[in-house]
């Protein structure tokens, strides 16, 4: 199962990014699918490697020939195109930056696309002093630059001393000059302040820009978490939810591990599903994945209507799904024996789970089948998918045929 996304899978991307953005980045994309580690691309920004070429996990003409189809779709679309440069981040500020050593696919990645605007409206109601230095703060937030932002600011103060970014942005360069916090009690309220100040300014400040400015800040958050034990009750209280924040796959995965019982706390499994997903280990993460549609059938589906879920595969199965004439529907905790029908190769990726309830049966009986084995066999295992979901064998019999 390729890492690269179908076209139509990454249409869909595009057009979540587009909804809770406002704009289309190709280089968000590749962030969004897994193409390109997060701690890759920082390394990248920070001057570390001079281009991506190496942390690309698809394969470089591949990868150019979906993003072309992209930047055709989004032209038809009549969205917006600018031409955009891309810069390092700290010591490496201000450094114009190469993505790829092909200039084709480095030149698809230095477009932006948003929906057309009436340039005459934003002549009126936004080419003013505020603005520039609005932008200017922006610009200044994004590298972490504590001291250029306050300076900044303080422009736009006497720009507008009512500007509805100011309280919002002050939170953002205290959370710049604010210590690491050094241990879980100090962890615990650097949580609430977190989650009840810093991370709203950010969307509300930066957007796309949040993410770069937050993660940082959530992986100091996970090293004071280290050592809290996982409670329920306080399922955010612990390393793995701060390294999950902080896109710090490797640390999700060790900290879920180290709990004793992981595999019942549903929340865990979410964790750990999603870190193995982001590292390309796909067997493993289709296993938890579906482990949690049959442990925890609500949580899974609130994952899956997240913009950035990061397995294509099972969303695009979900979609055929909810559409599928099929009696009774299918629900979440039968998506996996629905993915197994339905989605090629599906059995050569995931084993069995030799669960008891009917939606893990199926599920297996249906892998047998897409694996093949002797005519007793496959008789035999169609006359058990019969006596539990006859509409799936029908299905099946159906997929066949065609």
């Amino acid at each position: 199962m390729n890492a690269l996304p179908a076209v139509a899978d990454a249409q869909v991307t595009v057009q979540q990014m587009l909804a809770a953005q406002g704009a289309y980045s190709p280089l968000e994309l590749l962030l969004q699918s897994n193409l390109v580690d997060y701690d890759d691309y920082r390394a990248w920004r920070r001057g570390e490697c001079a281009t991506l070429d190496a942390a690309l996990v698809a394969e470089q003409g591949e990868t150019r020939a979906l993003f072309e189809r992209l930047d055709v779709w989004a032209r038809s679309m009549r969205l917006q195109a600018d031409d955009v440069d891309l810069y390092g981040i700290d010591d490496n500020a201000g450094v114009r930056l190469t993505a790829f050593g092909d200039r084709q696919l480095d030149a698809l990645l230095h477009v932006e696309f948003r929906p057309a605007s009436n340039r005459s409206q934003l002549d009126i109601f936004l080419d003013n002093d505020a603005l520039w230095a609005l932008n200017d703060l922006i610009d200044a937030l994004c590298v972490r630059d504590a001291r250029q932002a306050r300076e900044r600011l303080r422009r736009l103060r006497q720009a507008d001393s009512g500007h509805w970014a100011l309280a919002n942005a002050q939170a953002l360069i205290e959370a710049l000059n604010a210590p690491a916090p050094a241990h879980h009690g100090d962890a615990a309220e650097r949580l609430d302040l977190m989650q009840r100040r810093w991370v709203p300014a950010a969307s509300a400040v930066l957007r796309r820009g949040s993410r770069d400015f937050l993660t940082p800040l959530w992986r100091d958050l996970g090293a004071a978490f280290e050592r809290a034990p996982f409670d329920p009750a306080r399922p955010d209280e612990h390393a793995s939810f701060a390294y999950l924040c902080g896109l710090a796959w490797k640390h999700v995965e060790r900290t879920v591990l180290e709990v004793p019982g992981h595999a019942q706390q549903p929340e865990l499994v979410r964790r750990l599903a999603e870190a193995m997903s982001r590292q390309h280990r796909r067997g493993e993460a289709l296993r938890l994945w579906f482990s949690l549609c049959w442990q925890a059938p609500a949580l899974f589906e609130q994952a899956l209507a997240a913009p950035d879920f990061p397995e294509p595969v099972l969303k695009r199965a979900w979609g055929d799904a909810v559409g599928a004439d099929i009696e009774p529907p299918i629900d979440i905790p039968w998506l996996p024996a629905w993915a197994m029908l339905t989605e090629r190769g599906m059995a050569r990726v995931v084993h069995r789970c030799g669960g008891s309830s009917a939606p893990e049966r199926a599920f297996d009986l249906l892998h047998a089948l897409r694996r093949g084995g002797t005519d007793r066999e496959d008789i035999d295992n169609r006359r058990a998918l019969q006596a539990i979901r006859p509409a799936l064998l029908q299905r099946y019999l159906e997929m066949l045929e065609g």
